[in-house]
Formats: C-alpha cells, structure tokens, sequence
C-alpha cells in the first residue's frame, strides 16, 4: 500500500489560513484573500488557535472504529487500483483487523478537532507477495493525509507516532516502501535498503533501527 503519492510536508503557515467553514486551512488566491469564498474574517494559520499542534491529535484506531468504513474509503479511492478483485467493503473488512491497540497489525488516525484527516498502520508484511521479503517487519504502511490536509506536518506526526507504538511493543527495527515521500523518510533518518519496481510504479525499500534512533533522540512520545 505504501504512502500517499505527492503529498508535501512543508510548513504552510506563510500562505495558509484556517477557514472555521471548510474544517481545513484554504490558499491565499492572489488578491490576498481566501480561495474557499467563505465570507467571514479568517484566522490566521499562525495563530495560536489555528496552530495544527493545537488541532491535530493522533489517535488509536481502536478508539475510533466508527470511522473505520470512512478510512478504507480513503484507501480504496487512493490504492484500490491494485486489488481489481477487491471492494470498498472488502477493504472495511481488512483494515478493521487493523485495528488492535498492544501489536501488530494496528492502525492510527489523525484527528483535526473532531474531523479524520488522515491514517496510517503497522501491519506484518506490505509486500506479501516478495517471500523474499517475509523475513522484514513490521512494515509502516497505508499513510494516508486528506489532500485539504498536506502540508501540516501530519506524515511527519504519523511516522514518529509509529516508531514510538512500535518501540512500545518491544518492536526493534520497522520497514517501509515509498514511491514518492523518500526525502521525508530520510530526513526522519530512515536508511534506504534498496530500490525496486513494485504495483506499477518504482518504489524505494527503507528501514529504521529503532532502538538506535532512541538512544539519537530521534524517536518521539
């Protein structure tokens, strides 16, 4: 499943602002206002209100699984390609195995406010079809940001919140493929294992040792 092709990390707070209406940040068109036509006074996305630290939590799917059917429609819009046998209801199905709160295979959702914006999981294998593959896991799989939603910083919250579960659960090294997102993976220390062509596009295999990223400081609670 890999990640969400072409989303940004970058800090949007020069050119965004919150639009209370849209439950997400709006451009600035270039008269200087708002993109979404809403007529009110905006808040500014640097203000404390409207700071993501302030809105965004990442959250256990366990605690959230009315909301299940909402995320795999997510995945099945953006994935469902690869799985020509496969339903929306099938992948409700398989992602609320997804859902255990102490192992594998779990799943975390990104809350802004009260409104989901985005997912990812720790599942046992994402390339279950390379045996060559079975002896790596678990894998960082299905990140997932609404596009209303980029460039927050949510994959980069998503990825740390990950690491820290895992380390949690006495999980020492985690995997993942990327076809699109490796200079976010790499400047969060993640170390390229190799490249290769996987579901139709080229991807690059990455890992983290996590217990070494403890002792660095780069693994966050």
């Amino acid at each position: 499943m890999g990640d969400t092709p072409k989303y940004d990390d970058e800090d949007p707070f020069d050119w965004l602002v919150f639009c209370p209406s849209c439950g997400a940040y709006t451009e600035l068109g270039p008269d200087g206002k708002p993109t979404c036509n809403h007529g009110y006074e905006h808040e500014p996305a640097s203000s404390p209100a409207g700071h993501r630290e302030h809105r965004i939590r990442i959250e256990t799917a366990a605690d959230h699984l009315d909301l299940i059917p909402t995320v795999a429609g997510w995945h099945w819009a953006e994935w469902g390609r690869v799985d020509p046998k496969g339903s929306v209801e099938s992948w409700v199905e398989a992602l609320m195995t997804k859902t255990n709160r102490d192992r594998v295979p779990a799943t975390w959702i990104a809350m802004f406010d009260d409104l989901p914006v985005g997912s990812v999981s720790l599942v046992e294998h994402d390339m279950p079809d390379r045996p060559e593959l079975a002896a790596m896991s678990p894998w960082l799989a299905g990140l997932y940001v609404l596009p209303t939603h980029r460039r927050l910083g949510i994959a980069t919250q998503f990825v740390t919140a990950c690491e820290s579960e895992a380390l949690r659960m006495g999980i020492a090294r985690v995997y993942l493929y990327s076809s699109t997102a490796r200079p976010l993976y790499e400047r969060l220390r993640w170390e390229r294992l190799a490249d290769d062509f996987y579901e139709g596009e080229s991807i690059t295999i990455m890992a983290k040792d996590l217990n070494s990223a403890k002792l660095s400081g780069t693994a966050t609670a």
